[in-house]
């Protein structure tokens, strides 16, 4: 029975190697894989006479031992001729169009050296990077608008990623916003403009320029009965001209816009109309 286990296995590595013949005569393989596999049907021819000797002499109650590890040597050397026929085929492990063949017929590839490049475009995604104040604009699974300037066109994004830490070098944080691709429009490499969609309820804007910070502390300095108040305040966006207040001010403060900086807490304010303009 162990013979005939054996025969059959042999048989199947002889099969094997006439394929790898087959597809080294149209250099789907490369000569070093073909050596692999005459050397692994050797092999097997020779572990088959080493098993077919060993039945002999297990009928004559020797060499029964000596027999069965025949038998397995077959089977290692007939799954070393599959193994040489599996390696001889590259699946990729997703669907995409091919960009990049990076090696020749008849090279030998690793993983330091990936065969070809695939690009699955059917989503793409944009990477930015923010201010730590501009941060607080941004949330996980929040929705965004995405104008692609070359395409004239805007596309609704999702923002997925954000850096838990800044970056030491230029101090902001990276953010990724995935797009679904799934026409193709867009191409890797396009410049995108991410922009935010803000709440539908009114929000308080002061000129960028009245911002103040201290020790980690954002604040404004308002009028109160004639003098400078300090009001911490939360930033929810932040840009050049124009910074929205999320927590802190009302519609009613006053805000100090200059002069701010020479300013302490209670210093007399005198409100001055500028020519040209009104109050």
């Amino acid at each position: 029975m162990k013979v005939k286990t054996s025969r059959r296995r042999f048989s199947t590595s002889k099969k094997n190697l006439e394929r790898i013949k087959t597809l080294y005569e149209t250099q789907a393989v490369s000569k070093s894989q073909l050596e692999q596999a005459e050397a692994t049907y050797l092999q097997a021819e020779t572990n088959l006479k080493v098993a077919q000797d060993a039945a002999e002499k297990a009928n004559s109650n020797v060499g029964i031992a000596s027999s069965e590890s025949a038998v397995q040597q077959a089977k290692v050397g007939v799954e070393q001729a599959q193994h040489a026929i599996a390696d001889s085929k590259i699946t990729a492990p997703i669907a995409g169009q091919v960009v990049a063949i990076n090696t020749e017929k008849g090279e030998m590839a690793g993983p330091q050296s990936p065969v070809a490049q695939i690009v699955n475009a059917n989503q793409v995604t944009v990477q930015l990077n923010v201010s730590e104040t501009s941060l607080q604009s941004f949330k996980l699974g929040q929705q965004v608008k995405v104008n692609v300037s070359s395409l004239n066109q805007t596309f609704p994004g999702e923002v997925t990623f954000i850096a838990p830490s800044a970056n030491a070098q230029t101090l902001t944080f990276a953010i990724e916003v995935v797009i679904k691709n799934e026409q193709q429009q867009i191409k890797p490499g396009m410049l995108a403009e991410v922009t935010l969609i803000k709440d539908a309820k009114q929000q308080i804007v002061v000129p960028t320029q009245a911002i103040l910070g201290n020790g980690g502390q954002t604040y404004v300095y308002i009028i109160q009965n004639g003098k400078a108040v300090k009001r911490p305040v939360k930033v929810s966006e932040m840009a050049t001209e124009e910074t929205t207040i999320a927590e802190g001010l009302s519609e009613k403060d006053t805000v100090i816009i200059k002069g701010q900086y020479a300013l302490t807490e209670g210093t007399p304010i005198e409100i001055v109309k500028e020519e040209g303009k009104s109050s």
